[in-house]
């Protein structure tokens, strides 16, 4: 049965129940100035101190048919069944509109979620069908609908007494129909900073459509800039600041509020991010793996010239190519790829999800279009990725609310909790980017697996946890990860 949606004024409303539903229920009634009486044998602590402003009478008994009179409508919201058929019985009788909780059949009506601008109210409903659904439905619309609105509203409001006054009709004036009007002006407008290389912006660019896709009335503004860490490419990471040469100008810019978010290759991000932000979105994971780019024309036997500047990587190409000599190789992977070419290395190790992403490798083929360099993709057990690899995150202020909320829907819920698990590894171990530790988890619907690898007494050490644990309860993967720390390397 479809219900039609009527906004009305509440006065006078009874409530019987005096549990967590009936908390949840008046709590809403009285954001709207409506004047409760709760009837209850028992009245909960909660309610209790909603009462103390005055807006709220409490009666200390049992329900009686007498209770509803007088009332413009009622709730019934205790766990007694026979109880709620009680007030529902005397509300039919008396005329008057009924809620009960969990009973959709019974209701007259039905509590949408709401957002709220001011005077400007969206209801979402479902029948009763799934009050989580509007609820989600409202996350979404909250997370764009601009929070200047109210004022939005009332100087149309003005705009349209004045015109009605004049004796026009409001449809004919032209700035009356301009402030109503929803048009590109009234997008929610989103800074969002990031580096200036190609993959960085082609990373940004994943996002801004990730968000626009859920949230069409956005209009994302890309702010670039050059770090420390770009422009710094003679010197190793440690020298200089570590990880925080990639990210630490962005976090400046968001907590001056110059931009609303930062995108970042999440194996940038220092295992501590600044005071005030947080990280509430990560895109799906790309693959993970490492790959060796061999220049076609280089010797693979004798000793083997590398270029990385990851610690995590020179260890474990020591392991696989006990002999080989390794000297530091930074910049984008353009920068990268052509000092390879010009004969500075004999190979270069980067991540898959970079070469996917700038669409240079598509995980199979064995050479280069141009047939400069020969792939060669490494097994996690080869070579265990960097915390975070192959997954973008999206930084804001932890203040931001809407921002946040917007952040969460668009998140993927399995890239995300890879993410808090890896991080908080590295931050047990106290890693930054001078250390050569790596960690990857995979984290699936119903069951999790963390890896970590470092460098014990000269030597290269592993050891995995495998449990049970669902992709959505992070506490118990950081949990699962602690298990880890504490288990012997193998």
């Amino acid at each position: 049965m479809a219900f039609f949606p009527i906004f009305v004024e509440l006065k006078n409303v009874l409530v019987v129940g005096a549990g967590v539903v009936a908390f949840r229920k008046i709590s809403v009634l009285l954001d709207y100035g409506a004047n409760v009486t709760v009837v209850a044998p028992l009245i909960s602590e909660p309610i209790q101190e909603l009462a103390k402003n005055g807006t709220i009478r409490l009666i200390e008994r049992d329900f009686a048919d007498a209770d509803t009179a007088g009332f413009d409508c009622a709730v019934a919201a205790t766990a007694n069944a026979e109880c709620n058929r009680a007030v529902y019985e005397s509300c039919k009788k008396r005329h008057i509109l009924l809620n009960v909780a969990d009973k959709p059949e019974l209701c007259d009506f039905y509590f949408p979620a709401l957002v709220r601008r001011g005077d400007l109210v969206v209801g979402i409903g479902t029948g009763g069908k799934s009050p989580a659904f509007s609820r989600e439905v409202k996350k979404l619309i909250d997370a764009t609908l601009p929070l200047d609105f109210d004022k939005k509203l009332e100087t149309a409001a003005l705009q349209r007494k004045a015109v009605l006054e004049s004796g026009k009709k409001p449809s004919e004036d032209t700035t009356y129909n301009a402030l109503v009007s929803l048009s590109e002006s009234s997008k929610k407008i989103i800074k969002l900073g990031t580096r200036r290389s190609e993959l960085a912006l082609l990373q940004s660019s994943l996002v801004s459509k990730q968000l626009t896709s859920i949230f069409p009335n956005l209009n994302i503004e890309i702010v670039k800039k050059q770090t420390t860490g770009d422009k710094n490419l003679s010197s190793s990471l440690a020298s200089f600041g570590g990880k925080g040469a990639f990210v630490s100008e962005f976090e400046n810019m968001l907590l001056s509020k110059e931009i609303d978010i930062a995108v970042h290759s999440a194996k940038d991000l220092p295992v501590k991010i600044a005071d005030g932000l947080c990280v509430a979105m990560t895109l799906p994971r790309e693959d993970a793996r490492d790959v060796i780019v061999w220049r076609k024309t280089a010797s693979k036997n004798g000793t083997i010239h590398f270029g990385t500047s990851s610690p995590r990587r020179e260890m474990q190409l020591k392991r696989l190519f006990p002999d080989c000599r390794v000297n530091i190789l930074r910049g984008n992977v353009q920068t990268r790829l052509s000092r390879l070419l010009e004969n500075e290395f004999d190979a270069i190790v980067l991540a898959a999800a970079g070469l996917k992403r700038l669409g240079l490798w598509n995980g199979t083929d064995k050479e280069s279009a141009d047939n400069a360099f020969v792939f060669q993709p490494l097994s996690f057990d080869e070579m265990l990725p960097a915390g975070g690899q192959g997954i973008i995150a999206v930084e804001c202020r932890a203040d931001d609310t809407q921002i946040i909320q917007m952040l969460k829907n668009a998140c993927d819920v399995r890239s995300f909790a890879e993410f808090c698990v890896e991080r908080y590894i590295l931050f047990r171990l106290g890693c930054g980017c001078h250390e050569p530790t790596a960690v990857f988890s995979e984290c699936k619907i119903d069951s999790a697996k963390i890896t970590v690898a470092e460098e014990k007494n000269g030597s290269y050490q592993k050891k995995s946890v495998c449990k049970n644990v669902p992709n959505t309860d992070i506490d118990s993967l950081l949990s699962l990860g602690d298990s880890l720390l504490e288990k012997e390397y193998e």
